[in-house]
């Protein structure tokens, strides 16, 4: 047998071998595009199986960008601290809002928020928004009083006072991470109060963190500012993505959102998650 076999990835085995049955395809795999769709099965990251097999019609061609994701929040150390990871720039609406981490908190749409393929969701800014499922004084595993982040990927943003990225509040604000006027952005983690952190910006990750007891920050990218804040414990709430309700009122964003990170400390920068999000944006752009 002296012909060609196609491979895994559109590889090639190409081979000479004298035994018995003629050729036997020894030498390695040759591919014939330098990026193929999906990688060889034994390539596949057991954790991206799991979540692969959650997925309802997003097509086999994402699978390569999907289990890029699981390994580069591995090498990157977020993996292992997430609650919860969330690609709301999937490609459709239900499987976008899975969690990559486990089968929990995976969102529930409420007065269609608006879903862009390969972009993100987005609120209406009037009543639109989704629920995380996600209760830190309930379902918290890697996310603590004092080892705690919130993180949202923005493709667009919203300049509202009132109006939430993401946020967990009841009777006083616990963890939200929300627009002020044109130029701030304010943001609480597992404190009484809210305060005005990072100058804002049109797109990218922003985070609210906090690692000791008398202290949160406000991350963007490596850009980090100390605001002073005393822990009050988890708050029993749930987690909402473009709603905010405030003094029996409620608040809504209409910002697109590419990306989420619930968890534990990540080490004062939030650029890791940006990149884990930014390469996968860069690789569904071409499908």
């Amino acid at each position: 047998m002296n012909g060609l076999q196609r491979g895994y990835g559109n590889g090639l085995y190409v081979g000479r071998h004298n035994g018995r049955h003629g050729a036997l395809f020894a030498g390695g795999k040759r591919d014939l595009f330098e990026k193929s769709a999906a990688a060889p099965p034994s390539e596949w990251d057991a954790d991206f199986l799991a979540f692969w097999a959650r997925t309802t019609g997003t097509p086999d061609s994402w699978k390569s960008a999907y289990n890029h994701a699981f390994l580069n929040l591995k090498s990157r150390g977020l993996f292992s601290i997430a609650d919860c990871f969330w690609l709301w720039c999937g490609h459709n609406d239900l499987d976008s809002r899975l969690n990559l981490i486990k089968n929990a908190h995976n969102g529930m749409s409420y007065n269609s928020p608006i879903f862009m393929a390969k972009n993100g969701q987005s609120g209406n800014g009037v009543s639109a928004y989704i629920d995380l499922q996600y209760n830190p004084a309930a379902a918290a595993e890697k996310f603590s009083l004092d080892n705690a982040t919130f993180y949202v990927y923005r493709k667009t943003r919203h300049i509202n006072e009132n109006a939430a990225e993401m946020s967990c509040y009841a009777s006083v604000p616990m963890s939200e991470i929300f627009d002020y006027g044109a130029s701030t952005v304010v943001a609480a983690i597992n404190g009484g109060a809210s305060f005005a952190g990072q100058a804002n910006t049109t797109t990218g990750g922003i985070a609210t963190c906090r690692t000791n007891s008398s202290e949160i920050l406000s991350i963007r990218g490596t850009s980090v500012m100390s605001l002073s804040n005393a822990s009050t414990g988890l708050q029993n709430a749930t987690t909402f993505l473009f709603k905010r309700n405030e003094g029996g009122g409620a608040y809504f964003s209409d910002s697109q959102l590419s990306s989420g990170f619930i968890g534990g400390y990540i080490s004062g920068i939030c650029s890791l998650l940006d990149e884990v999000t930014e390469v996968f944006l860069a690789e569904i752009a071409a499908l």
